[in-house]
């Protein structure tokens, strides 16, 4: 969350969005584009693939990557000392407590089909997933109902 802090810091109206990702995570920029174009960046605003497994409110699967509006992060880096853990535990499952204790709740990030948007796995795991298997637990983690392999893929 350190990364989140001098982003506050140092770039807070620089853009109207901030991705967290891994070094590993591959992004569509276009199809992140077009989904964010149509929401208020001036509204605390959380999206990911959400898991609900440790929080009851669920929290952004790092794996994935996730995104910010401005005015989460403001409200991000506003909050009070202490408020959120800095360092230590699973920082995607902290992340999702901190929004939480902020009233930020992880947003609605399907398409108009129901297919989700973030991938916490990769192509060649999400074409062998099938629903209700146990297979990584993916239908017990994640907070929307899903189908098989890659028809959940939404296209934007």
């Amino acid at each position: 969350m350190n990364s989140f802090d001098y982003v506050y810091k140092h770039h807070l109206n620089d853009v109207d969005w901030f991705l967290r990702v891994d070094d590993d995570t591959f992004v569509v920029m276009e199809n992140l584009r077009h989904f964010l174009f149509h929401q208020n960046t001036s509204m605390p605003r959380f999206y990911g693939h959400t898991a609900y497994k440790f929080l009851e409110h669920g929290f952004p699967s790092g794996g994935a990557g996730y995104v910010l509006s401005r005015e989460a992060l403001r409200r991000f880096g506003n909050r009070a000392p202490g408020l959120c853990a800095d360092d230590g535990g699973d920082a995607d499952i902290e992340m999702g407590r901190c929004m939480s204790l902020l009233g930020i709740r992880p947003g609605e990030s399907r398409d108009r089909k129901g297919r989700t948007r973030f991938y916490p796995y990769s192509a060649e795991v999400l074409n062998k997933m099938r629903v209700n298997t146990g297979y990584f637990s993916f239908s017990r983690d994640i907070c929307w109902s899903v189908v098989n392999g890659f028809s959940i893929c939404g296209t934007f």
